[in-house]
């Protein structure tokens, strides 16, 4: 008797646990059909595909409100309010946008060194170059009719039409999460370095003073 060929090992953790749970989940709902059928692993392949693909559109939306709630503690913590206080305000900002206004505005008004100025409209640049792509992932319409090359209806109208349909592989959804990380941690080494040059204590970050 031949061997059974090893199965390829995955390297992320993610696509690992999904395969494992949702496979249990698929041969449980197809339980009383022929398990060698081909059209029941083709519609158990595909099922995993599917969830998986919808998964990573949350990772990049958990990701992205991660980030938007950290701009939040970082204002508060630059104005002096607690977190209560805080809320009042920034409870009333949509996106990330105008969090980052408010946060350039505040810089500059305590006194930032003007060398912030550049990096301050690069990140800029990348926050709304990012928060692009996340709305088009959370928001436009997705087709998995084929889950192996997963679709998204995009239709804006910025003084053009632009009605079309956009391959967009999972591990690109992946990748976005992983950008949105970086700009968060971008976000908040400047946050603290600034908060260094403008305070005595700079072990102290500026969403610890909000808690």
């Amino acid at each position: 008797m031949s061997e059974e060929e090893p199965k390829p090992q995955t390297t992320n953790p993610l696509l690992a646990a999904y395969m494992g749970a949702l496979s249990l989940a698929s041969e449980t709902l197809l339980a009383p059909l022929p398990p060698t059928d081909p059209a029941v692993l083709r519609e158990i392949t595909e099922a995993q595909l599917g969830r998986i693909h919808y998964a990573a559109i949350g990772r990049v939306a958990a990701a992205w409100a991660s980030f938007e709630a950290y701009m939040d503690e970082v204002l508060w913590g630059f104005a002096g309010l607690d977190g209560e206080v805080g809320t009042c305000f920034t409870g009333q900002m949509t996106g990330a946008r105008p969090r980052l206004d408010a946060f350039i505005s505040l810089m500059r008004h305590l006194g930032a060194a003007r060398k912030w100025n550049k990096p301050f409209e690069a990140l800029s640049q990348d926050v709304s170059s990012l928060g692009e792509q996340r709305n088009r992932a959370v928001h436009d319409v997705w087709e998995l009719s084929n889950p192996a090359t997963p679709q998204r209806a995009e239709a804006t109208a910025r003084r053009k039409v632009r009605v079309l349909k956009v391959h967009v592989p999972t591990t690109e959804l992946l990748e976005l999460e992983k950008h949105i990380v970086n700009l968060a941690e971008r976000f908040n080494k400047m946050a603290g370095a600034i908060w260094g040059e403008l305070n005595p204590s700079p072990e102290i970050s500026p969403s610890d003073t909000a808690l």
